[in-house]
Parts: structure tokens; C-alpha cells; sequence
């Protein structure tokens, strides 16, 4: 059954490495993380252009950030029960989209949450620069919405958001911020995170 745009589903999609895998959901759920910190993708409503779009969400995903685990699904939930529209577990690199919005809805939370997994690894000067373009903007009565972790990711999104829309002109502006932005969204800094991460498990390994 479609109700604008949306059907019934309990469809769990899982992208890593590139890799699209579909399961279905259990009645519960599918829980991740422990403790007192966990998110839960249980079914509901998607919409019908995510699924066609997957494709598309792979390749960001895989290029931005090559090491996250990518789950998307019609309902995320905090442990408290609180819908969201994303979630990233940014020391465990998994993130979690909602497919109940349009298609490009879900890559505008998609860009935002692989944010929040580059940047746990982004070196302090990158992240200065961001900050020091965030600090002039709007200034929200908000601590959530003013929280630098918060307005760099949505910079982020935006900054994507209109690159992938056929928007040209911003990339070209010759600022730091969109230096260190293009490099994020080209999957430059993504790729040179990933190589350090293989290092340091050769290493383990060795």
C-alpha cells in the first residue's frame, strides 16, 4: 500500500564497502550499540524514491567515507524512542539514514551524518577553518542547533547538497572553507583517513 508516496515497508538497507545488501526487518527491530547509547531501525513508511536512489547514496557514501557502515530504514530511533532523521555512532563508524522522506531529503541527512564520521578523524586545522566560518553565521537561540559539531555537519550539508544539485559556482569560491569542504565531499580527506586506518590494522596485525 502507497500512502503519498510511501509504502509499508521492513526493508533494512546496508551499504559498506560499496556493497548494497537488503534484509528484513524482525518485528523488534534491528538494535545497535549497547549500554545506555544505542539506535534501533524498526519499519514503517518508505518513501518510494529512496530505493531507486541507492545507487546514487552508495557511491557518496563509499567515496566520502569508505570505512562507515551505512544502514537505512523507514524509522530510526534514539534509545529513548525519539525519531530522527539520521544518527552517526562516530567511533564505531556506522550511520543511519531515514528512508521515510524523499529521496533527497535522505542524501541531505546522509551528507550531514557523514560529516559527523569525517570529522571525529579531521585534523585541528581543517576543523578551524570550518569553525571559523560557522562563527559567522546565524546565531541561534538554540545550544543544540549552535554547537559547532552541529553547524560544521550542516555546512556540510549544504555546501554537498548543492554541489550534487548541478551547483557550481560556490565550489570554485576561492576560500579555505570550501578548500577543506570540496576535499571532504571529493572523498580526498575520506580516502587519506581510510589508508591511515588499514596502517594502523597492518600494524595490529604485524
Amino acid at each position: 500500500m502507497e500512502k503519498h508516496g510511501r509504502r509499508v515497508s521492513r526493508r533494512l538497507y546496508r551499504i559498506k564497502g560499496g556493497s548494497l545488501t537488503v534484509s528484513e526487518l524482525p518485528v523488534e527491530g534491528f538494535k545497535f550499540g549497547d549500554g545506555r547509547a544505542f539506535t534501533v531501525v524498526k519499519s514503517g513508511l518508505e518513501h518510494v524514491t529512496v530505493a531507486p536512489a541507492l545507487g546514487y547514496i552508495a557511491e557518496l557514501a563509499t567515496r566520502i567515507a569508505p570505512w562507515v557502515d551505512l544502514y537505512l530504514g523507514p524509522r530510526i530511533l534514539s534509545e529513548t524512542g525519539e525519531r530522527w532523521g539520521g544518527h552517526c555512532h562516530q567511533n564505531q563508524g556506522v550511520v543511519f539514514v531515514n528512508t521515510r522522506a524523499y529521496a533527497s531529503t535522505a542524501l541531505e541527512t546522509l551528507f550531514h551524518e557523514l560529516f559527523h564520521a569525517v570529522d571525529w578523524y579531521l585534523q585541528p586545522p581543517d576543523r578551524r577553518v570550518l569553525d571559523a566560518a560557522v562563527a559567522r553565521g546565524a546565531d541561534y537561540e538554540s545550544e543544540y542547533l549552535s554547537d559547532p559539531v552541529e553547524r560544521r555537519a550542516r555546512l556540510f550539508e549544504k555546501f554537498a547538497s548543492y554541489i550534487y544539485e548541478g551547483g557550481r559556482c560556490l565550489a570554485c569560491a576561492d576560500t579555505p572553507e570550501v578548500e577543506v569542504l570540496w576535499r571532504i565531499y571529493s572523498g580526498k580527506i575520506g580516502q587519506e583517513i581510510f589508508e591511515a586506518m588499514q596502517g594502523f590494522e597492518d600494524i595490529a596485525a604485524a
